[in-house]
């Protein structure tokens, strides 16, 4: 329980300005919980109890469907920004 509204709003607002991953995490199982959460566009729907591998796999399943078909790449001097995975490289400096 949200303190202040519950996930489908959360879930329902997020989509409004982001197409970013999102899993329901729940202690309510009703199906009609599951199916409002879906509409207002959750990737997934987990109740509790689950197992932490049963969650990691229900994310590498979001993050597949969400990867892009070719990794953009955005590079400005010595930066270099991945989308799936952010790295920053730095020239050494001697010490």
């Amino acid at each position: 329980m949200l303190p202040d509204g519950n996930g489908t709003d959360v879930c329902r607002e997020l989509r409004s300005w982001s197409q970013a991953p999102v899993i329901v995490l729940s202690a309510v199982g009703e199906e009609r919980q599951k199916i409002a959460a879906l509409d207002a566009g959750a990737d997934d729907y987990v109740t509790k109890p689950f197992s932490v591998d049963e969650l990691l796999a229900r994310l590498r399943a979001v993050l597949r469907r969400r990867a892009p078909e070719h990794e953009p790449v955005l590079s400005v001097g010595d930066l270099e920004d991945r989308r799936r995975r952010a790295s920053r490289h730095r020239p050494r400096r001697g010490v």
